[in-house]
Parts: C-alpha cells; sequence; structure tokens
C-alpha cells in the first residue's frame, strides 16, 4: 500500500516539474517564432523586391503590371510569376522571368499573399488588408501586416 502511495506522489510530483518546465519554455518557443518570421519577413521582401528589379531590367525599365498607363493588379501578378516576352507579354516559352517561381509568398505575418498597390507619393501605414504593399513611385515592395500581429 506504501509503494502504490509512494507511486503516486512521484507521479503527480513528476507532472508537476513538467508542467513548470513547460512554463519557462514557452516564452523561449514564442521568441524562437518571432524571430523566424522576422527574417522571413525579411527574405520575402527581399525577394520580392529583387524579383521587381529583375523585371525592369529586362524590360526597359519598365514596371510589372501596367498596360497602356493603367495598373492590372492580375498582370503585375502574372508578369512575376509567368515567362514573358520582352514587350511584356505573356508567353509560356518566354525569354525573361519568372522572378517569382513558387509565387508571391505569403507575408509571416498575416499569411495573405495578396498585394496592394499604391501610388501615391506616400506609404500610407500597413492596415493587415493584404500581405504586401508595391509602391509605385519607389518601386518597392513592403509588408502590409499590422504591428498588433507581430
Amino acid at each position: 500500500m506504501r509503494s502504490r502511495s509512494a507511486a503516486r506522489v512521484l507521479t503527480l510530483l513528476s507532472l508537476l516539474v513538467l508542467v513548470a518546465l513547460g512554463g519557462l519554455l514557452v516564452p523561449e518557443i514564442r521568441t524562437t517564432e518571432r524571430r523566424l518570421r522576422e527574417r522571413a519577413l525579411e527574405a520575402d521582401v527581399k525577394a520580392l523586391n529583387q524579383a521587381l528589379r529583375r523585371y525592369g531590367d529586362e524590360h526597359q525599365g519598365a514596371l510589372p503590371g501596367f498596360d497602356d498607363g493603367v495598373l492590372d493588379q492580375d498582370l503585375l501578378r502574372r508578369q512575376l510569376t509567368l515567362p514573358s516576352a520582352p514587350d511584356g507579354t505573356i508567353a509560356p516559352n518566354g525569354p525573361c522571368g519568372p522572378y517569382l517561381r513558387t509565387g508571391v509568398p505569403p507575408n509571416p505575418w498575416n499569411g495573405s499573399s495578396e498585394l496592394k498597390v499604391v501610388t501615391t507619393v506616400t506609404v500610407p501605414p500597413p492596415d493587415g488588408t493584404t500581405g504586401w504593399i508595391v509602391h509605385v513611385p519607389t518601386r518597392r515592395v513592403l509588408s502590409n501586416s499590422l504591428a498588433s500581429e507581430r
């Protein structure tokens, strides 16, 4: 009888120790997850901006997505992710691109791979409605995740 009671006490103490250790590790896990997301965001922003630059280099400085002076977000995505001809038309065996072989990556903070095109001189603050902001005047891609998501 004593051995059963001692075994129960030992099991209970073991569980308490495991719970306490788990409580100590949770903040470290969250910190690690945050760092990984920050690194993924940096890598994705870099890849997106390189894709814009490479498109411009191969298309006489043009920004993807423009058709007769009008910006088309669907065309922007297709011109970055599919092969194209030097004039920008999508061509299955085109000599240019694709610049994002696996598509537009999801933003690691909000999970969206949607693009929001901004043509104003000033960049609006992130609103979380899309994954990315394409700022036309600076030809840059920025994260559109809210600070509360970080």
